[in-house]
């Protein structure tokens, strides 16, 4: 039998770039500029340190900042190592605590209280070396087995506290080639990516194009012009961040392929996106156990599955239901993470007989064509009636109030439901307006069953979703 040889890792082929191509560009954050020389250069030299310090094979190492480009070369770095990694916010990740106490290793641009693991500072003074020093001649290599961990995720903790995924490098390899639905990159791609590396699709996405040879670039809407992507992905709000910072009437001068996850697209930004970028926005389904679920999602969340998916809709008792009808997501796919880290009785529950169960809702409509409701905690059943939060929250958008978060809290009674909505105003807006306004939206529902909280800003998770917990303990 002939062995197979093993999968290159990406700094491995950042490698070959190098060689091939070294002037070409490859990364780009404010001031650092990198073409591929550099930047396998920068990973070199930084691998090399990291092993002197004691990160090896097998360890885990929890990465923080500073900046998206140089924690993408420490999360490379530590990958070419054979050391699983995971991504959080160097300042003001909540879930950071509960992350430090499942790996060997934390690593940040900023000091952390890190008790019983190694930390290591990497601020400018630490990188700036990598970037300018001849690395050495031979470098480490390191490869995984397929089956062995690579990657910690995390849930977005929007119904409750994050749980911390297993990803192993197929599982991970599955994310990277996810991105080819509909991303074709080339060696001129150049690639915005505006989420944090906190999502692992950001990662994912970023070693793809910079397998292809193309430039992976962070910036805002202000530099638009200058950046010129040919590809841009993040969150619905990151995108309306970003077209809120560039410039009045920007069109870019070419198409530019948009993508977006992590939420249903509202319409209204659709075509403010397809104005500004002069191509049809992808809005993906997927979650961070599953990766990539279904692309080209329409404005009613019906989109096609992703190749190699397979979809099972289930009943309250874990029956498959009649072709067409709702029920519960279930979800085998190549991207398909191991389970949670400390938490079996959650294993048990969310992966079983090799499908994930999610907490999603919809139906097969058609060849692999799915449906997507909405999460099931996203379902608000008032007196019977069902409401998908996101409807209604783009619904109450259509109106100018503001920016506004729906969701299920406690009615009048410890029985009752109620529809939560919490609005940012609009200058201009009463409080009283906007009460009329939300009523006339919710018109099926009793006024008793709608409860409404005016907030100077929606509280966030580190990946940019609403806090849904945090704003759960301000509606009580």
């Amino acid at each position: 039998m002939i062995a197979l040889p093993a999968l290159p890792s990406t700094l491995e082929v950042i490698e070959a770039h190098a060689l091939r191509q070294p002037a070409a560009p490859a990364l780009h954050e404010g001031s650092l500029h990198l073409d591929f020389a550099g930047l396998d250069r920068a990973l070199r030299n930084c691998a090399t340190e990291l092993h002197r310090l004691g990160i090896r094979r097998g360890h885990r190492v929890a990465v923080g900042g500073p900046g998206f480009a140089r924690q993408l070369i420490v999360v490379l770095a530590c990958e070419a190592l054979g050391a699983a990694t995971a991504s959080f916010l160097g300042e003001g990740d909540p879930d950071a605590p509960e992350l430090f106490a499942l790996v060997d290793w934390v690593v940040a641009g900023v000091p952390q209280a890190v008790p019983g693991s190694r930390f290591v500072l990497i601020d400018d003074a630490f990188l700036q070396p990598f970037f300018t020093q001849v690395p050495p001649a031979s470098r480490i290599r390191t490869e995984l087995a397929l089956h062995e961990l690579q990657r910690i995720a995390r849930t977005s903790g929007s119904s409750g506290k994050s749980k911390f995924i297993a990803i192993s490098r197929q599982a991970q390899e599955g994310w990277v080639a996810g991105t080819l639905d509909l991303s074709h990159f080339v060696p001129s791609s150049r690639l915005l990516v505006c989420g944090p590396l906190v999502m692992n699709a950001a990662l994912a996405r970023s070693s793809r194009c910079l397998r292809a040879g193309g430039l992976v670039m962070v910036g805002g809407g202000a530099e638009l012009p200058t950046l010129a992507p040919t590809d841009v992905w993040g969150l619905p709000l990151h995108l309306e961040r970003l077209l809120d910072e560039a410039p009045a009437g920007y069109r870019a001068p070419h198409p530019v392929s948009v993508t977006t996850v992590g939420g249903a697209l509202r319409a209204d930004l659709r075509v403010r996106i397809e104005q500004a970028f002069g191509a049809l926005v992808v809005n993906r389904y997927g979650s961070n156990e599953a990766g990539s679920v279904c692309y080209e999602m329409d404005a009613q969340g019906v989109g096609w599955l992703s190749p190699a998916v397979e979809v099972r809709i289930l009943d309250a008792e874990g029956a498959e239901v009649a072709p067409g009808g709702y029920g519960a997501i279930a979800l085998r796919t190549p991207s398909m993470a191991d389970g949670y880290l400390g938490q079996p009785e959650e294993v048990n529950q969310a992966f079983r007989g090799g499908w994930f169960h999610s907490a999603d809702v919809g139906a097969v409509v058609g060849p692999r064509r799915l449906h997507l409701l909405g999460r099931q905690d996203d379902l608000i059943n008032v007196a019977g009636i069902k409401l998908p939060a996101s409807r209604v929250e783009e619904d109450l958008r259509r109106l100018a109030l503001g920016e506004c978060t729906v969701l299920a809290v406690n009615g009048s009674s410890a029985s009752a439901a109620a529809v939560g909505v919490a609005v940012v105003l609009t200058p201009g807006v009463t409080q009283a307006e906007a009460v009329r306004r939300i009523a006339e939206v919710l018109q099926p529902v009793q006024p008793a069953s709608v409860r409404v909280l005016f907030v100077s800003g929606l509280p966030r998770l580190p990946n940019g979703k609403p806090d849904r917990m945090a704003l759960l303990r301000l509606f009580a």
